[in-house]
């Protein structure tokens, strides 16, 4: 099926509270199709989820005010099924389960490879994509009146079946590591 997003631009939201972690990490993921949009707390991640779609976000766990996790779950609270990947600096293995339940599909411990942190973002950020595709379809299917509403009805389930399944896969990997 052809996606009607306007733009194969995708969109990565990174949060962290090192200006230094950020420089890298900007580095690491530059891109031509990847537009990155910086946070440099929670509180400023949720104020720009609710301006701005975004396909992923990258975040660092320990962050002052709201942790990685606590953002998390309001980004949950939000609605928004956004694939998350969290950086760690020490393998806390209580905030790691936090993180899992909360939805989180990857956790990466730094200092972290290259290839790792773009291989997990590039996952993140395809999977966010392909999710937002579909709700655009979705959306405008639902605005065409010809379309059968149970066919609508049966895509968006699929959509958020397979989600699921992605989410899980993920974690399931992540798990691995711990």
């Amino acid at each position: 099926m052809k996606s009607y997003l306007k733009t194969d631009m995708r969109t990565l939201l990174l949060i962290d509270d090192e200006p230094e972690i950020i420089e890298m990490v900007f580095a690491m993921l530059k891109k031509p199709d990847l537009k990155v949009l910086l946070a440099k707390s929670g509180q400023e991640a949720l104020e720009t989820l609710r301006r701005h779609p975004v396909d992923a976000i990258l975040s660092d766990i320990r962050m002052p005010q709201m942790s990685g996790v606590t953002m998390v779950q309001e980004v949950r609270a939000l609605g928004l099924a956004t694939p998350i990947v969290l950086m760690s600096g020490f393998a806390d293995y209580n905030a790691v389960l936090q993180a899992l339940r909360a939805g989180v599909i990857d956790i990466i411990e730094k200092p972290f490879p290259k290839e790792r942190l773009v291989r997990a973002v590039e996952h993140a950020v395809d999977l966010g994509w392909s999710v937002r595709s579909i709700h655009t379809d979705l959306k405008r299917f639902s605005e065409d009146r010809q379309i059968n509403s149970k066919y609508v009805d049966i895509l968006k389930y699929l959509s958020i079946y397979l989600s699921q399944q992605e989410a899980e896969r993920a974690r399931r990997e992540a798990m691995k590591g711990f």
